[in-house]
């Protein structure tokens, strides 16, 4: 069977581009269970800067497992829950992640101090690169349940 040169060009290029698709690996995408905020961690420290946002994407909307310390809890609505805990990721130290927690447990305007550990699970919303090197984030998260960690 004989190809024309257009047909033959547009099979070269999508071969092409199958061909540099990176392989789907480590987390399994949105909807396919929790993310262990260890090994979420962990892998997306591993990635180029480049293909983290791309990571990042297929994290959307999947409970995050998480824990943090609090830098201070507020009074703001977003996602139709009117309290914002802010809270820093404990987990790594290559990758720095502040977590707008929004709840409607008004409780931890006041159980909740500065430097306190909090484990939280809840809905992961979305994601702001806060730098070019895309070593920064802010994870907006809709809290499931979450307590202070005591020590």
């Amino acid at each position: 069977m004989r190809m024309s040169p257009r047909a033959r060009a547009i099979l070269v290029v999508l071969s092409l581009l199958l061909a540099a698709a990176p392989a789907r690996q480590g987390l399994p995408a949105g909807g396919a269970g929790p993310i262990e905020h260890r090994e979420f961690f962990e892998r997306l420290a591993s990635l180029p800067p480049i293909m983290r946002d791309g990571f990042l994407d297929e994290q959307v909307n999947r409970l995050l497992n998480g824990t943090g310390h609090v830098v201070s809890v507020d009074e703001l609505s977003r996602y139709n829950r009117g309290v914002r805990i802010i809270a820093t990721e404990s987990a790594t130290s290559s990758m720095n992640i502040t977590y707008y927690i929004f709840t409607d447990q008004r409780s931890f305007l006041t159980s909740l101090k500065k430097n306190d550990a909090f484990a939280f699970s809840g809905l992961f919303k979305v994601y702001t690169p806060l730098s070019s090197r895309r070593d920064s984030y802010l994870f907006d998260v809709v809290l499931v349940e979450g307590a202070p960690v005591r020590r």
